[in-house]
């Protein structure tokens, strides 16, 4: 039987990075995981980096953060093929880049880490994984 994986969405993320309610659980999960099962999004990164603002006097310190969160990750390019797959889940999920990160987990069969179920519970056949 293959080993689960699981795919971190940015919310997730920023729930630890933030301390947000149920951060404890996520970075306690994220640390029961082998490192072969922690999955996430080029364009996941690409958010997490965006929202570090570039005026801000703590820049440094918080991308150094994010190269260590993000090197615990196995990061995922998007291929054609879940480009396709995201224009069909397109009206079933909300956000921008939603929709190409539920194809991603569908293509690769992975479990999506979220805060924000409502932004995927209406993506048929995902597997969802929140706290």
């Amino acid at each position: 039987m293959p080993e689960l994986r699981y795919f971190f969405d940015t919310s997730a993320f920023l729930a630890i990075i933030r301390k947000e309610p149920n951060w404890k659980e996520v970075a306690d999960f994220l640390d029961s995981l082998r490192r072969n099962q922690r999955v996430t999004s080029v364009l996941v990164a690409y958010e997490l980096y965006r929202g570090v603002h570039p005026a801000s006097r703590t820049r440094k310190a918080q991308l150094r953060e994010l190269d260590a969160i993000l090197g615990y990750f196995s990061l995922k390019p998007v291929y054609e093929a879940q480009a396709m797959l995201a224009s069909k889940v397109h009206y079933k999920s909300k956000g921008s880049i939603d929709p190409i990160l539920a194809a991603q987990c569908l293509d690769g069969g992975y479990t999506l880490v979220t805060m924000n179920v409502k932004d995927f519970e209406r993506v048929p056949g995902i597997r969802l994984l929140t706290f």
